[in-house]
């Protein structure tokens, strides 16, 4: 298990070479194991292909929670998609999905993965479970268990910097971003 998770994947562009070393640190000091990286689309590769590429993956509609969109913010959603598939042809039941600029915090250290882990398997419903965020705190819904809260959408409050999925949610996620919306 890591973090609560059957596997993990990292989202790393080969031109961040500082992120990655960090990465391999904070990998290492926390002795995870059944990480694996993915290459991620770097939008500098993708802005040479010209507005093609944009119309061939950007849905007619596209929602951002902080209302931004870049070609950088699409190149990240299909990253995060190239992560989905590889989770999806693993056969694992529990996926943890991280961007290589994640910040670890002291935070990490009071938590009991095994304890998540159980939670998560102890109710069918969940989907998504966020690790991540913007800020230091924020602001939930009504406490599901010892350490899962219902998500209340706020803007710049949560971030897809580090997150579990179920095999069912990353199902849907992924036969519904064939185009990014």
């Amino acid at each position: 298990m890591v973090l609560g998770a059957d596997s993990a994947y990292v989202i790393n562009l080969e031109r961040h070479k500082f992120r990655k070393r960090r990465i391999d640190h904070l990998i290492n000091k926390l002795q995870l194991q059944n990480i694996e990286y993915i290459q991620g689309i770097d939008k500098f590769d993708k802005a040479r292909e010209g507005k093609g590429f944009v119309q061939e993956n950007l849905d007619n509609q596209f929602w951002d929670p902080n209302g931004w969109l870049s070609l950088g913010i699409l190149c990240c959603a299909l990253s995060h998609r190239k992560a989905w598939k590889k989770f999806l042809d693993s056969g694992d039941e529990v996926g943890l999905f991280l961007e290589d600029d994640i910040k670890n915090t002291s935070y990490i250290h009071k938590l009991d993965f095994t304890q998540i882990r159980k939670e998560l398997d102890d109710n069918k419903d969940w989907g998504v479970a966020i690790y991540g965020r913007y800020k230091k705190d924020i602001i939930r819904g009504d406490q599901v268990s010892n350490h899962f809260y219902n998500s209340l959408n706020i803007n710049n409050q949560y971030s897809g910097h580090a997150y579990l999925l179920n095999k069912k949610s990353e199902l849907w996620f992924y036969e519904n971003t064939k185009k990014i919306k």
